[in-house]
């Protein structure tokens, strides 16, 4: 008998036929060219198992009970005694070489031996179906079989699922329990000697949509899982590739790569790394908890992101209750994220966490907590706490309670119930009440419906604010790119009985999300259109890390075309624009009747920013504050330069210098407004000085009632002060209504109340009704007026209106019809008025019929240097009560006293014939006329 040593050294260490040598792969190591003979070994015989197709098999020795040597045979011999296979009928075919069996997996269809395999393999499901159930209950295995996967002939002839016949048409799945068995041993005493070095196809998933997912594992642990598939709630597969897998020293997984495919095809990949608390162990699942992580993600888009989350803490339930992260979107925008005191119930539901948030240097302080959760009845999973095979949650959130500090410290309660889902899980309705710092109360009913990608395709809103104020949003027609970002929708808004509507079409986004260009069609609450073009493309436009910094919009309103171009738009300190160049062009008709062609540059640039900051506690046991910003003062200079396009002359040249102290976030202020400028001679320096407080604001943050206290040029018996209590507004955001009460330094009382305020598609005033009385020492004056269609130039100034008034205690009705130019200062620098009295008045106790025109002509305007009052003019009045005479009125030198009333002037008055005056206005001596000079001084009082 021979040393049994001999015979294991041969087995092992003998070389086998065909295998390469050894010093192809490892020239220097000995050692490992023995263990690389035993690992080709052993992987000749996995793949003749389960893939069936080599044509050279390594021996094996056998040893005989009896002691003697036993007759060394081929493994395929024995394999085949084993499993039946040199019998006819066998389910098992082995075969000499891997090219015959090649073929049937890669053209099955083309290939007559594939069907005949596959009828092979019908006639022994048969036969056992016969052995095992002769009653025909096997009837139900086959069924089950179908429903697993099962090819018919057919199917295989279409080319259908390829990827099934690579898997499932081998002889290996078809393999007897031995088979099996001998397979598994095989794999357990090899793992030491593979090592890392060898890669064994694990297992074979078959996905819900029936293709089949691959695991591949390296020393035992997974290493690729390919074509991985799970379905959201609308049964769309969502698909994952999951890569280098890498596992520490105590074989816990640290990193992968993640290939993430989308229910729309997008695909983007992950690079994930991972750390875990200590204690963490390969075999027991629950003690493996993260608690540092590093995402990289390239998304769909090409778009870099990355995600850091560290201090991840867990409960005794292994739920999250802490972690703090930085997250950096395509933008490059930072954001971070300390989030703490998370808390969960039995069923593994969030009840309330904390939340810090950062971006920008600004932080906002969240508390949540949930109001309660209902049970999802279509939820279909075993463990609750986890997602069923659709991605259905088990629970539904109901509603919540959510406290937000803002950066500047304004805080803002939610309380959201009522909460409704779809079958798919997407809210469809909630009811919200919104608590402001003012403590007043806005409630939000909300209905929406979804795509089929979860998106808000329509829905309903309805706002109502403490005031009564109430405001219906309808959304509908929203469409979205691949990537999700909006292209187009309609939108109705209705208030006070109003309606505007939008339509949004043609949105254009870059790669980070960022709208780059889109149209716009809006209808006014007056049914007026207009059109939109607004684009971020081109020098100068565009974003910097996701802020707008330059844009340019195109609108065209009728017969007027207004191109406005806005570069280097800057922010505040609460992230709020604040600066930038703006260069606007109008060309056509404007609404006072005239054709223009002007450019209006507006340069305004934020300087000084005064800020307070502070520090708020939020958790002394974690050490986290937030800081507060509030601005208190501010300064900006704006610069406007205007020009005729068609002569090239200057039109407009001021400078605005704004100067805010004292301001509050509840929008307290105290502002002193500057106006300067020069122009031929002409100097302008207005100083206005206001004081705003007790602001109050509505549901929709529109200022409905304030105090303002004004000074004009450093004049304090210019003081004025005004309590606005009630403002109401309009579906365009216009104010349309409101009521203000005035005192001055007089002692004077004033009350003005406007109503009917109707506005242009520039949101320019063009009408309104207004009432007001002054009552001072028992004497009472007042008026009620209505100012129409007033008209506008190119330049925003109103050039054109028509007036009616009717003092108070009179019965004279008094038309006016106004038109005026102005001069590069904004003044006002020539008129024309028509001015119609109509009534009756009394005259020494006679009443007397009234119908008289005055036409009131009047040149060379020129005025102080606070711009308040003239200085010197020209006055031309001719009247229907003397319609033959024409008075000439030349007021010059001019000066006021401090409550603004004449103090001494140079006034000359020629009475004349209007044969008398030429075209141009200047006297011809020859013909009748009346001249009377005055010097004096002049006091008006109430």
């Amino acid at each position: 008998m021979k040393d049994p040593r001999e015979i294991f050294r041969r087995t092992l260490f003998a070389p086998l036929p065909h295998t390469p040598p050894a010093t192809k792969f490892l020239p220097d190591l000995a050692a490992l060219k023995r263990g690389l003979a035993m690992a080709m070994a052993a992987i000749t015989f996995f793949s003749q198992t389960v893939c069936a197709g080599t044509a050279s098999l390594p021996l094996l020795p056998t040893h005989a009970t009896s002691g003697v040597l036993a007759k060394q045979t081929h493994l395929l011999e024995r394999l085949m005694k084993l499993t039946g296979a040199s019998k006819k009928g066998a389910p098992v075919v082995f075969h000499g070489s891997e090219y015959s069996d090649r073929r049937p997996l890669t053209d099955p269809g083309t290939d007559p031996k594939t069907l005949e395999a596959q009828q092979k393999r019908i006639d022994a499901i048969n036969e056992i179906r016969k052995n095992n159930h002769p009653s025909g209950e096997g009837d139900k295995d086959i069924e089950n079989l179908n429903k697993a996967g099962y090819l018919s002939p057919q199917e295989i002839l279409k080319g259908a699922q390829i990827d099934a016949l690579e898997k499932e048409l081998t002889p290996g799945d078809l393999a007897m329990k031995t088979v099996a068995e001998v397979v598994e041993n095989i794999k357990l005493k090899m793992k030491a000697i593979f090592g890392s070095a060898t890669e064994f196809n694990f297992s074979v998933r078959k996905n819900f949509d029936g293709t089949f997912s691959r695991t591949y594992l390296i020393d035992g642990r997974a290493n690729r899982i390919l074509n991985s598939k799970t379905r959201n709630e609308h049964g769309m597969a969502v698909t994952q590739n999951i890569t280098n897998m890498r596992y520490n020293k105590s074989h816990i997984l640290v990193s992968m790569d993640i290939e993430h495919e989308d229910v729309k095809g997008r695909v983007s990949h992950t690079t994930r790394r991972m750390s875990y608390h200590d204690g963490a162990k390969a075999n027991v699942q629950e003690t493996q908890k993260v608690v540092e992580m590093w995402e990289a993600t390239t998304t769909a888009q090409n778009e870099q992101t990355t995600l850091h989350r560290w201090d991840m803490q867990y409960d005794e339930a292994d739920n999250l209750t802490r972690f703090q992260e930085t997250a950096v979107d395509e933008n490059e925008k930072v954001t971070d994220r300390k989030w703490w005191g998370g808390t969960y119930d039995e069923s593994k539901n969030l009840l309330k966490y904390e939340e810090l948030t950062t971006e920008k240097g600004l932080d906002t302080y969240v508390t949540w907590q949930a109001a309660g959760y209902e049970k999802n009845e279509l939820w279909t999973g075993r463990k609750v706490g986890e997602t069923d095979s659709w991605g259905r949650s088990a629970y539904h959130l109901t509603g919540y309670v959510k406290n937000t500090v803002g950066p500047d410290g304004l805080e803002q309660k939610d309380v959201t119930g009522d909460m409704r889902y779809n079958e798919y899980s997407n809210l469809i309705h909630y009811d919200r009440v919104l608590t402001d710092w003012q403590g007043m109360d806005t409630r939000v009913l909300w209905d929406g419906d979804y795509d089929r990608y979860d998106r808000a395709a329509a829905y309903r809103q309805v706002t109502t604010d403490a005031f009564g104020h109430s405001r219906t949003v309808d959304f509908t027609e929203g469409e979205y790119t691949v990537d999700d970002d909006l292209i187009s929708y309609r939108e109705k808004t209705t208030e006070n009985g109003e309606t505007k509507t939008r339509y949004f079409q043609d949105g254009l986004y870059d790669t980070k999300h960022n709208l780059m260009d889109y149209f716009q069609t809006d209808t006014d609450s007056r049914g007026r259109v207009s059109g939109k073009h607004w684009t971020a493309s081109g020098a100068g436009l565009g974003y910097v890390k996701g802020e707008l910094v330059g844009y340019m919009e195109m609108l065209t309103m009728g017969p007027l075309k207004v191109k406005n171009t806005v570069t280097g738009i800057t922010y505040d300190a609460l992230d709020r624009q604040n600066g930038g160049l703006e260069t606007k062009r109008v060309v056509g008709k404007e609404t006072d009747g005239a054709m223009t062609d002007v450019t209006v540059v507006t340069d305004t640039r934020a300087r000084d920013e005064q800020l307070k900051r502070s520090r708020r506690a939020l958790s002394q046991e974690l050490g986290y504050e937030m800081n507060l910003v509030e601005i208190t003062g501010t300064t900006a200079v704006k610069t406007t330069n205007g020009t005729d396009n068609g002569t090239g002359a200057v039109v407009r040249q001021l400078t605005e210098t704004t100067v805010r102290s004292e301001m509050t976030t509840h929008g307290d202020f105290r502002e002193e407004k500057t106006l300067a400028g020069s122009w031929d001679g002409e100097e302008l320096e207005s100083v206005t000085d206001t004081r705003r407080t007790n602001v109050v604001l509505d549901g929709f943050g529109r200022a409905v009632a304030y105090v303002e206290e004004t000074t004009q040029n450093n004049n304090p018996v210019s003081w004025m002060r005004t309590r606005v209590d009630w403002t109401s507004y309009n579906v365009d955001g216009n104010v349309t209504a409101s009521h203000e009460k005035t005192l001055n330094t007089l002692g004077v009382r004033g009350e003005t109340t406007r109503s009917r305020m109707l506005y242009d598609q520039q949101n320019r005033v063009e009408e309104y009704d207004v009432t007001s009385t002054n009552k001072a020492e028992g004497a009472m004056t007042g008026s009620t007026t209505h100012r129409s269609k007033i008209g506008y130039n190119g330049l925003g100034d109103a050039t054109t209106y028509r007036e009616r008034q009717v003092k108070l205690g009179s019965t004279v009705v008094e038309n006016v019809a106004w038109r005026g130019t102005y001069g590069v200062l904004g003044l006002v620098g020539s008129s024309d008025q028509v001015n119609r009295r109509v009534g009756e008045e009394i005259v020494n106790g006679e009443t007397r019929r009234l119908d008289v025109t005055e036409t009131t002509r009047t040149r060379g305007m020129k005025y102080t240097r606070d711009g308040s009052s003239l200085r010197k003019y020209q006055e031309d009045l001719t009247s229907t009560a003397s319609p033959e005479a024409i008075q000439i009125t030349t007021m010059d030198k001019a000066t006021y006293d401090s409550y603004g009333r004449v103090a001494t002037y140079v006034q000359k008055v020629d009475r004349v014939t209007g044969a008398a005056v030429g075209s141009d206005g200047v006297i011809d001596e020859k013909g009748g006329f009346a001249r009377g000079d005055r010097i004096g001084t002049e006091r008006g009082d109430l």
